[in-house]
């Protein structure tokens, strides 16, 4: 499989006061990276793709910000599988969950061809099988939105029936979350609301590619038994001290591993 990744749109952010045509000028060109960034991928002849969390900046995005991401339908559905689009904090409204309604409904109900998939509220395994060459491997992508980032879900993973699932002729296979992993081993059940994004490095090492989105500086780290990509932000300005590195998309190929960034 061929998998577009990319993560943090943020779609709806707002800066300065500089604005073009009555419209806020940070805005604007955060549409155009987004656009960018739809237009490099579509014509990679993607399986899937994956947006790691932070679609939009706040959970009750305005109108005009609703209209742009509406350009992922069409760019669904170029896709030969599906756009699967992981739930991060940006995303997530108590008040929302409470009344059972997200912006990210109205996608699904204009998504006439059924190519999006939104894994916002509970985790989620997809398995994908390949019969070529009379052979049948197995792909699966397992997702942990925001709020699916607790004990509960990483005991599962690691030793319960998330584990079971994967263990049957798997060929690869992809954890895709919102937050980043805890490689110093500071996690700790007692202090888990203050690490909330923090995924322990134990449950990475599980996986041939941990994807976490959240980080806005992209890097990608690689141990002997994983890799873990940070796709970092498409927002046109960096985070932290490291202002030199644009914003990125990834393609992922499962069968020989290549992972190729595309600067925008």
């Amino acid at each position: 499989m061929k998998i577009g990744i990319f993560s943090d749109c943020h779609l709806g952010e707002r800066k300065f006061r500089k604005t073009y045509n009555y419209q806020n000028a940070y805005e604007l060109v955060n549409n155009e990276v987004f656009e960018e960034a739809l237009s490099i991928l579509s014509e990679k002849d993607l399986d899937c793709c994956i947006i790691a969390g932070d679609l939009y900046d706040n959970p009750n995005p305005y109108v005009k910000t609703i209209m742009e991401s509406q350009k992922l339908i069409p760019f669904a559905d170029k896709l030969k599988d599906k756009l699967y689009i992981l739930g991060g904090n940006h995303d997530w409204s108590q008040t929302n969950e409470a009344i059972n309604c997200h912006t990210f409904d109205i996608l699904k109900n204009n998504d006439i061809n059924n190519k999006i998939e939104i894994i916002n509220r509970e985790s989620k395994i997809f398995e994908f099988y390949d019969h070529d060459n009379n052979n049948c491997s197995k792909i699966d992508f397992t997702f942990l939105p925001y709020k699916s980032l607790n004990q509960d879900n990483y005991k599962n993973i690691f030793k319960g029936t998330l584990k079971e699932k994967r263990e049957n002729n798997i060929e690869k296979s992809l954890l895709i979350f919102h937050g980043s992993v805890d490689l110093m081993g500071d996690m700790t059940i007692n202090n888990q609301e203050n690490n909330v994004f923090y995924l322990p490095k134990e449950i990475a090492s599980n996986y041939d590619l941990a994807i976490s989105g959240h980080v806005h500086i992209p890097f990608l780290i690689k141990t002997e038994t994983t890799s873990i990509l940070t796709p970092g932000s498409l927002m046109p300005s960096n985070q932290g001290t490291n202002r030199d590195n644009r914003p990125s998309v990834y393609v992922y190929n499962t069968e020989n591993g290549e992972l190729i960034n595309y600067e925008l």
